[in-house]
């Protein structure tokens, strides 16, 4: 099994880098649970202390692979839950979007209009999200530990934690980005 150390030796003095074909060569199941393994250790002899965590290149690489990977994952398992609110030519569907929860009806005031969509779009999203990771779940069980996309997700999680202190429980860029589209305002 390759090590992160390893491969940083390899590319040192590598201006660029092909990180698909790096991470396809090299970031088999047992790659990055070593890599998760690493991230648990370090969990368990920091717990109750704050981290200060200063990412290595090769550590850059590994998640920022893992990244591409999720946010393609999760892109392919949002689109059909997102079509069942587009009609055939191709415009948002309205009244489905409106009666897929209790956020009211469209009224003649165009800033309670913005705030019933922007509710929409933050719950449907947030529904969506939620069940890809129970889905990365189940997938994981089903493998048997063995499928690359819940694990990348596991060393995705624990990298941002480690950013943030090493706070299991702080919201990744993922989940903000992600669950967060319906809470910013469209109006000034």
């Amino acid at each position: 099994m390759l090590d992160v150390n390893e491969l940083a030796d390899k590319l040192k003095g590598c201006p660029h880098a092909n990180v698909k074909q790096i991470g396809e060569e090299h970031f088999t199941p047992e790659f990055l649970k070593h890599v998760v393994g690493g991230f648990l250790a370090a969990k368990c002899m920091s717990e109750g202390l704050q981290v200060t965590y200063e990412p290595t290149e090769a550590d850059k690489l590994v998640v920022h692979y893992c990244a591409r990977s999720l946010i393609k994952d999760l892109w392919e398992f949002a689109i059909p839950r997102l079509k069942e609110f587009v009609k055939p030519d191709g415009r948002f569907d309205l009244e489905k979007g409106l009666a897929s929860g209790d956020y009211g009806s469209l009224t003649e005031d165009l800033t309670s209009n913005f705030d019933i969509g922007r509710e929409m779009i933050y719950w449907t999203n947030a529904r969506i999200y939620g069940s890809w990771v129970q889905n990365l779940n189940q997938r994981y069980k089903a493998s048997g530990g063995n499928e690359l996309v819940p694990i990348m997700f596991q060393v995705y999680q624990l990298h941002s934690a480690f950013l943030n202190g090493g706070d299991l429980g702080a919201e990744t860029i993922m989940d903000a980005t992600f669950t967060r589209a319906g809470r910013k305002s469209f109006h000034g």
